[in-house]
């Protein structure tokens, strides 16, 4: 375990001496010599290649057998136990996961049950385990002189673009992931948007996962699961769109987890793929690279607007329906047509979307930013249809964008903050980003014409510069972008903050305690309007703010109650906020 628990008597719960009290030597793992062992493709954790280059060691030594403390609740981990099982395959190892509340009874009956089952083995004979050898060749996703090849389990290549692959897209909101495939099939693929996930597709991830793992694993995983259940394996290649990342966030070990899956259960036919400047956008260069581009920046202003017609559009039902067209209507443009074409779709999708009526001007509609990790506050099911709620209450979401997250990338590597980045990463980052400023400045103004949805284009700085007061931009993830973007938007352009996050999420557990004290301290040092805030910090020192977890279940009763007060006092800041810009005075 990590030495701050594991090596540490109020951490370990004595777990050390109820095995040197039995007459067992205990060994810290950072005593053994592991250096020889492998170091786990894509673990970016230096601790957790420590604790699983020590558990091979263990698995071949014929007299070491691992005890594993961890703690409750603790990130890295819920993905670490699985990869630690799998090494240690039938060898016995115990892990204990310890709070604070730990029964010591209950230690020492896990103890003794652990040495029976040692001796037991012992007794048998030990043996050489496998730790999760011999599986079946599966496929997989390569780049080959510079086209993305998908490698049969037969030992056959076959190109991205051949109709005898189906790249299936998951679902993280609508329609963003219908925009995604149709970007792909915009260059040839053949490519599809899993529905959105719900309790089945939770339950299914749940199935497999230890149920540790944050909420978006188990969906993702869920959804790739539904899928190979409601379609059996026929003669297509498979391939699963999964992002990958480098740390410190869980976010980065899905696409492991999925590989496992995949080996584990003999999916010969299935792979996964991620989109980045290294694999040459699947292959596909700047063109794929572009119209992705352009489809997330499409997504995140049909969030906008879809927020904003289903609490202020004279009949939300109909406005759905308009809103459904449009969204179909444009994604067969990403499709087929070029950007000249696609801009003149814009103008129409806008003037279309302005005969949805109205029922509060938009200066007079209460908005709130929506935050947090970036798949829980998109997806309806993760946040439990909290934009729906709220719209009911008169109160927009904004939701921050998808795109934030993507020039947020690109910063990362600017700065030289991103793992494993060349030259040639920088020129390209900084030859694309004044094109996808471009663009995004194009799309939103076409469609602000609606009278929806704002034109001004997303101002990484206006985000990171709060942030960065309050957390080192040197701690790379959602975090910074969290804090930032609470600390920028409130007042001046929303009347509270909710920041969703999975249960045990720590990236969203930090940002959350930092807003909670930071917020209404840090936000007049960069108003645009220092006047406006100030006299609004006089009248509200206490600014509307909810942190909430999701782990897809329905949210409690307290959370519940935690909402509907979190409300009342949005309602009471808009009006303060309407009445000082009208140079009236709030009651």
């Amino acid at each position: 375990g990590r030495p701050y628990n594991a090596f540490v008597a109020r951490g370990n719960m004595g777990v050390p001496r109820k095995f040197s009290s039995r007459g067992y030597t205990v060994i810290p793992h950072d005593c053994l010599p592991w250096g020889e062992e492998p170091i786990e493709p894509d673990m970016y954790w230096a601790m957790g290649q420590q604790i699983l280059r020590a558990a091979r060691l263990c698995r071949k030594h014929p007299r070491l057998f691992p005890v594993y403390i961890t703690n409750f609740s603790c990130g890295p981990d819920s993905f670490l136990n699985g990869y630690f099982k799998s090494i240690m395959g039938s060898k016995p190892a115990l892990v204990l996961e310890l709070d604070s509340h730990t029964a010591d009874a209950g230690l020492d009956t896990r103890v003794e049950a652990f040495l029976d089952v040692v001796h037991n083995y012992l007794e048998t004979g030990a043996r050489q385990e496998s730790g999760g050898q011999g599986r079946l060749r599966v496929s997989r996703t390569a780049l080959q002189g510079g086209k993305m090849w998908v490698q049969t389990a037969e030992g056959r290549q076959v190109a991205m673009d051949d109709p005898e692959v189906h790249l299936l897209i998951p679902s993280m909101g609508y329609p963003g992931a219908e925009l995604l495939a149709a970007a792909f099939r915009y260059v040839g693929v053949r490519a599809s948007a899993l529905p959105p996930a719900g309790e089945r597709e939770l339950r299914l991830g749940q199935g497999y996962a230890s149920c540790k793992e944050c909420l978006p694993l188990m969906l993702t995983l869920g959804s790739l699961m539904r899928y190979l259940e409601d379609h059996p394996a026929g003669q297509e290649q498979l391939v699963y769109f999964m992002p990958v990342a480098s740390g410190p966030c869980r976010f980065g070990q899905y696409s492991v987890l999925m590989r496992d899956y995949i080996a584990a259960r003999g999916l010969q036919n299935v792979s996964l793929l991620s989109l980045s400047a290294e694999n040459g956008y699947a292959g596909f260069g700047n063109r794929l690279a572009l119209r992705a581009w352009q489809a997330v920046v499409l997504a995140d202003v049909l969030e906008e607007i879809r927020s904003e017609m289903l609490a202020a559009a004279s009949d939300a039902a109909q406005a759905m329906a308009v809103f459904d067209s449009v969204c179909q209507r444009l994604a067969g443009a990403l499709a087929t047509q070029s950007w000249r074409h696609l801009r003149a779709t814009l103008a129409a999708v806008a003037r279309t979307l302005k005969t949805v009526p109205r029922s509060v001007p938009p200066h007079q509609v209460p908005r709130v930013a929506l935050v947090g990790e970036i798949f829980a506050r998109r997806d309806g099911f993760s946040r439990r249809h909290l934009v729906e709620w709220l719209a009911q209450r008169g109160i927009a979401a904004r939701t921050a964008p998808v795109s934030e997250w993507l020039y947020y990338c690109d910063y990362l590597v600017k700065k030289g903050l991103a793992a494993d980045v060349g030259w040639g990463d920088r020129l390209q980052t900084a030859l694309q980003g004044p094109v996808k400023t471009a663009y995004e400045r194009q799309i939103k103004r076409l469609l602000a014409a609606s009278g929806w949805c704002q034109s001004q284009p997303l101002q990484l700085a206006r985000v990171v510069g709060p942030g960065a007061r309050v957390v080192s931009p040197r701690l790379t993830g959602e975090t910074i972008l969290t804090v930032g973007a609470a600390l920028a938007e409130i007042i001046e352009e929303v009347a509270g903050v909710i920041s969703l996050g999975p249960f045990g999420c720590m990236p969203s557990r930090m940002a959350q305690a930092i807003v909670a004290q930071r917020l209404g301290e840090v936000k007049p040092t960069v108003a645009r309007e220092p006047e406006l805030v100030r006299e609004v910090l006089e009248r509200h020192p206490s600014l509307p703010f909810l942190a909430i977890e999701t782990d897809g279940n329905a949210f409690p009763q307290v959370v519940e109650a935690r909402l509907e007060a979190f409300v009342l006092q949005v309602e009471r800041l808009h009006q303060t906020i309407l009445a000082l810009r009208g140079g009236g005075h709030a009651g």
